[in-house]
């Protein structure tokens, strides 16, 4: 089911227990959008290494997919890509990581997730939450998508996960305070995209940890 306008206090039943999954759909391109869905530890999830909100971008224009179709062939343009909240995105194919890493690492892909991530927004940079200019393959320009899910909480006793829609985050910002900027541990690339905060995890090069710059070796 599409969102649409501001929504407040949206209630999100797993999909085990026959919740909806909701589609942020790009205003530019209805083949483009974000699928969300609740998914927790039980049922066919039960395995899953992480529960909570499941957000996956996808770009499809055609209703068929073929079996040996690459679908994620375009660097920085993949047809269906899972939105992480901890900000770090692996690949299996990657042979510096190893299996168990890979897998554990997926407990913090949902939100709140791990990491307690309780916002989906153009300004956290998170892999794979963006628009694509322009459906071209040679083309991997990307813009905002200026729609963000706020106040993001899961109540585990019930596996619910409430949120705060905002259709259009251009048409102002309000009621803002001012307060102290804690010491979170979140690690950010030089050109300001979250990647967690296990340094441990990655690569060799200089990033940015609680307003000062680190070098990870």
């Amino acid at each position: 089911e599409p969102l649409t306008g501001n929504q407040n206090g949206i209630q999100l039943t797993p999909v085990n227990d026959g919740g909806k999954a909701y589609k942020i759909v790009n205003d530019s391109d209805a083949t483009e959008y974000v699928v969300i869905e609740n998914i927790q530890q039980s049922g066919w999830s039960q395995k899953m290494p992480g529960h909570g909100i499941l957000a996956y971008h996808v770009k499809w224009p055609s209703s068929e997919v073929q079996l040996y179709q690459s679908i994620n062939g375009t660097p920085k343009k993949p047809n269906m890509a899972v939105i992480p909240a901890d900000g770090v995105c692996y690949s299996s194919f990657n042979e510096k990581i190893d299996n168990k890493t890979y897998k554990s690492n997926m407990a913090g892909d949902p939100f709140p997730g791990t990491g307690n991530v309780t916002a989906l927004n153009d300004t956290l940079g998170l892999p794979n939450y963006y628009w694509y200019c322009s459906s071209s393959t040679s083309d991997l320009s990307t813009k905002a998508t200026h729609k963000a899910l706020a106040n993001i909480s899961e109540d585990t006793s019930t596996g619910i996960v409430t949120f705060d829609y905002i259709h259009d985050t251009t048409t102002g910002i309000q009621h803002v305070t001012e307060r102290p900027v804690a010491h979170d541990n979140r690690i950010y690339t030089l050109d300001g995209r979250y990647v967690g905060k296990d340094a441990g995890r990655l690569q060799p090069g200089i990033y940015i940890q609680n307003k000062k710059k680190i070098m990870i070796r």
